[in-house]
């Protein structure tokens, strides 16, 4: 019997580079990976693309769909203007993320969200978020340092 491939999205990173450039990488966290192998599944990283036709292509290859922690989602996908307390977004990975969720509704595929992937489903079918917990009179969790060299993931899972 053939193992379940689990397609896991990918999120978004610049990563500074000793000329002074950066370049961008395409992650997901190990962690996710060792836990879908211990399951019995293999995961393969799908990484964002504006192009549709790829993307469906590579959706296809899916059993099931794992949506990440990552950056906030872009308030202009559930009608809001972004307040000036919000993190990083990303509006190209939003956009392929939303496309990932309309495949696996349409495919019934099983989905597991975790953090920004959770919140993202709910964006996709026509949900809302408050942008900044602070603004709610919610007190934040101590947050670790960001590793050298990798990027800033603190509070996204």
């Amino acid at each position: 019997m053939s193992k379940p491939i689990i397609g896991i999205l990918s999120s978004r990173a610049d990563i500074p580079i000793p000329n002074g450039q950066s370049i961008t990488v395409e992650y997901i966290n190990k962690v996710y990976c060792e836990a879908i192998m211990r399951a019995g599944g293999i995961p393969i990283l799908l990484p964002v693309t504006s192009d549709p036709d790829a993307a469906e292509q590579m959706f296809s290859l899916c059993s099931g769909m794992l949506f990440p922690g990552g950056v906030d989602v872009d308030p202009k996908f559930y009608g809001e203007a972004p307040d000036p307390l919000i993190g990083t977004i990303d509006c190209v990975m939003d956009r392929f993320w939303l496309q990932a969720l309309e495949f696996v509704r349409a495919h019934k595929i099983p989905v597991l969200g975790i953090c920004r992937g959770l919140q993202l489903v709910n964006v996709g079918m026509g949900g809302s978020l408050y942008q900044d917990l602070s603004r709610r009179g919610v007190p934040l969790p101590a947050q670790p340092e960001a590793e050298p060299g990798l990027p800033d993931a603190r509070g996204h899972h």
